[in-house]
């Protein structure tokens, strides 16, 4: 064989050398791609965890906004029960209760009855 792997061998070229060294390579390759990955992974699962606890927050928060509001709106409620005026007004206009000595006055609205012909 002319040119063929005795040629090379001569020439003091070592074919287990090579292929020592383009295993090494592969390995180094092999074991690099893995570190890589395994950090890719890494970041990718805490930026969905940290994406998933943002969410959570703004949900959180927006739930604390309405408790706040209707705390508020429960807070003049109870403001309204202690004041008599408010109590009077409700059960005047709710149950229709008067005082005593008071005439109840019912205005009618005159707008919706027909046009006669006089008018």
């Amino acid at each position: 064989m002319v040119g063929g792997r005795h040629t090379l061998l001569a020439a003091g070229y070592s074919g287990r050398r090579d292929g020592a060294q383009r295993r090494n390579r592969l390995w180094l390759l092999l074991g690099c791609a893995i570190v890589l990955g395994t950090l890719i992974s890494l970041f990718a699962v805490r930026g969905t965890r940290i994406l998933t606890l943002r969410q959570q927050l703004q949900s959180s928060l927006l739930i604390h906004d309405e408790a706040m509001i209707e705390r508020l709106e429960l807070e003049n409620r109870l403001a309204l029960k202690d004041d008599l005026a408010a109590i009077e007004d409700a059960v005047r206009e709710r149950l229709g209760w008067m005082m005593p000595g008071e005439v109840r006055v019912i205005f009618v609205d005159r707008t919706n009855e027909p046009a006669s012909e006089g008018e």
